[in-house]
């Protein structure tokens, strides 16, 4: 995974793209979400994973649309020129190579302006011809907004790096490889023979314990959405990023934190008993592609079903 996450973009450059401006609205669609990836990328700019070219069908799973749907998109990209393949036949994006290659240029140049021959590429932009003719003033202000964005990110990468800022997380966090590896073999595939980015799992680990989640609670958070989903039969056979969105909603739910935490309070036996309920009440709701309540409500619920005073839960 990339290790920044912020870029620029420009909103008129899309509109104005006239090879896109060609194309459905699926398949502009389909394009943004190969934009997300190649942003994201180890090599920024191509369609991969870690190294690994992206299939059609991953693509598609990515994208949530059928492998069939997928090559009938990416071939009307392709064939109105949106984007190009390099001589292995890996995709790449004309735009976020250059980009990539001017941000580099502008964070060793500080807030100068970049070097000016970078910015007469004969690329053209998102595609050939579309840049041409820029104002020379919207270029300066580019790489300087590039170079600012730069300096503040390897700041605080410094910081994080020396120990020091409230954002210091712990050594589990970096820890994922296991984790990832764990979740691989939940869903069906060998950790051995799998060659997957384990960026989104950290991004969970860091997440969780952003939100005060301990080691084995985010842990458990995190392989009860998955064992859930698999269990259901939709994530069987799925990389661990297609599982983003429900394991997020229950990080942010914090229903595995609240329900231990309760139980570890030294309170009545009817309490304990209550954090357990909701535990498993918020698991399957996960699991059902739910939004769990929270746990203020349910244990009202709670006690209205078990006869219990609402006084004793002051």
């Amino acid at each position: 995974m990339a290790s920044r996450n912020w870029s620029k973009f420009w909103w008129q450059d899309w509109q104005r793209d006239p090879a896109l401006n060609l194309c459905s609205l699926e398949a502009r669609g389909l394009w943004m979400d190969m934009l997300c990836i190649m942003a994201d990328a180890e090599k920024k700019g191509f369609l991969i994973i870690g190294k690994t070219k992206v299939s059609s069908k991953e693509l598609a799973q990515l994208s949530r649309i059928s492998e069939k749907k997928c090559k009938k998109l990416v071939e009307e990209l392709e064939n109105n020129g949106v984007f190009s393949r390099d001589e292995n036949g890996f995709i790449f994006s004309r735009r976020m190579v250059r980009d990539a290659g001017i941000s580099r240029k502008s964070a060793e140049n500080g807030k100068k302006g970049g070097n000016p021959a970078l910015t007469q590429n004969g690329d053209g932009g998102l595609t050939p011809g579309l840049t041409k003719g820029l104002n020379p003033t919207r270029i300066k202000a580019e790489a300087e907004a590039e170079a600012e964005a730069e300096e503040r990110i390897n700041k605080k990468e410094k910081t994080n790096s020396l120990g020091a800022g409230k954002h210091t997380r712990p050594d589990w966090v970096e820890k994922f490889i296991p984790l990832g590896n764990e979740i691989l073999e939940i869903v069906g595939k060998d950790p051995a023979r799998e060659r997957v980015d384990f960026g989104i799992v950290r991004q969970w680990l860091a997440d969780a314990h952003d939100r005060g989640y301990s080691a084995e609670q985010a842990r458990e958070a995190i392989l009860g959405v998955i064992r859930g989903r698999c269990e259901r039969g939709s994530g069987k056979g799925k990389l661990p990023r297609w599982f983003n969105t429900p394991v997020q909603e229950a990080l942010a739910s914090g229903a595995i934190a609240a329900s231990e935490a309760t139980a570890a309070a030294a309170e009545p036996e009817w309490t304990r008993q209550m954090g357990k309920d909701y535990t498993l009440y918020a698991r399957n709701a996960i699991g059902r592609q739910e939004r769990p309540i929270s746990m203020r409500e349910f244990q009202t619920a709670w006690m209205a079903q078990h006869n219990i005073p609402q006084g004793e839960a002051a």
